[in-house]
């Protein structure tokens, strides 16, 4: 039978291989998360498009995919709605590309 020391320092490390555990799923997750076409599209979309101050006019920089808000969820309606066009994340990256350099112009 463990001492109550014993129980305690059994409950520390369970709950230390917890955290561990967590800290790889998380990392699982927002890999998984950054991997998704939609996102790099609303990136690129909000690179090109958005006319507002960062500092109080988009929340873009305030927010983050884990934690999607306003500004995050608007782009990424929009790289969806293109993909469920038939846009392929490819030809989307190509356009807005090039979009980028006419912009340099």
């Amino acid at each position: 039978m463990l001492t109550l020391k014993e129980k305690i320092e059994k409950q520390k490390e369970d709950i230390e291989n917890k955290k561990e555990h967590l800290k790889r799923l998380e990392k699982q997750y927002l890999d998984e998360l950054n991997n998704r076409p939609e996102i790099e599209i609303a990136e690129l979309l909000h690179a090109l498009f958005c006319k507002h101050n960062h500092t109080d006019g988009c929340g873009w920089y305030y927010e983050s995919w884990d934690k999607v808000g306003y500004s995050r969820k608007k782009y990424l309606e929009k790289a969806q709605n293109l993909i469920g066009k038939g846009y392929t994340y490819d030809s989307l990256k190509k356009i807005i590309n090039d979009f980028n350099e006419i912009k340099k112009i």
